[in-house]
């Protein structure tokens, strides 16, 4: 989204204009670079560029609904690091158990080199989750912190679901 306003608007992107973005093949215009399988499932999140990051011109950023948080070089494609967060279990409308762990997008800090995301787990289906707001360094995937924010409580048969983007504004993730 660029801003916390998430207009997408970048001020400073001027490679790419309408004139030069049309589709090709080798290594003029628009085309597939790289492609990743991974290996998730209902992924819910969108992906994130983060350019400050020490041996790399860019770095992609991506959660998914196991509970796991990838970084993969942006050029290359290659994968940097997965770093668990866990998933929460519930049990709906359909037989089966089914997942959540990372139910939305990160947001990078560049100042600090590092990235807060939300993720959810729990002991097992059905049982009221954690909500947290990792802190996680954006070259190893290291976790420099973290707070539960989910609500105290719930009622007999409440699921409690982070299930949104992180935003941060004035030094603060909300």
């Amino acid at each position: 989204g660029y801003d916390n306003q998430r207009n997408v608007y970048n001020p400073n992107s001027t490679a790419i204009t309408p004139t030069n973005i049309a589709v090709g093949s080798g290594n003029t215009g628009l085309h597939l670079a790289w492609q990743a399988n991974l290996n998730d499932f209902n992924t819910q999140s969108q992906p994130i560029v983060a350019t400050e990051i020490a041996g790399h011109a860019g770095v992609l950023f991506v959660g998914g609904a196991s509970g796991n948080v990838y970084a993969y070089d942006a050029l290359s494609g290659a994968l940097i690091w997965t770093r668990s967060l866990g998933a929460e279990q519930f049990v709906c409308g359909n037989p089966g158990t089914s997942y959540l762990g990372v139910g939305g997008t990160a947001a990078y800090d560049p100042s600090s080199k590092s990235l807060y995301i939300v993720g959810n787990m729990n002991s097992g289906p059905n049982v009221y989750a954690s909500n947290t707001l990792f802190h996680l360094d954006a070259a190893t995937g290291s976790i420099l912190g973290q707070v539960n924010v989910a609500p105290a409580s719930a009622g007999p048969g409440e699921l409690n679901f982070g299930h949104t983007a992180v935003t941060l504004g004035n030094g603060v993730a909300y």
